[in-house]
């Protein structure tokens, strides 16, 4: 929670292998954030995604930053 504030997030995308859940995840998380953000009533809803990749999503943004060292 502490870093939802610190970063001032509009967004959090959710990926890797927990992604496998699915929806029930997402809304999980969603309606967990909504009920213990403090000052959650005075800022605007925080969006909560899957990674459009799933579970593979950080294998390939790992293979993908590479380009940039060669």
């Amino acid at each position: 929670m502490n870093l939802i504030l610190l970063l001032d997030l509009e967004r959090i995308v959710l990926g890797g292998g927990v992604c496998e859940i699915g929806e029930p995840l997402r809304s999980g998380v969603e309606k967990w954030i909504e009920k213990t953000l403090i000052g959650n009533e005075h800022r605007p809803k925080i969006e909560v995604k899957l990674a459009k990749l799933g579970s593979s999503a950080g294998a390939i943004g790992a293979a993908l930053s590479t380009t940039n060292f060669f």
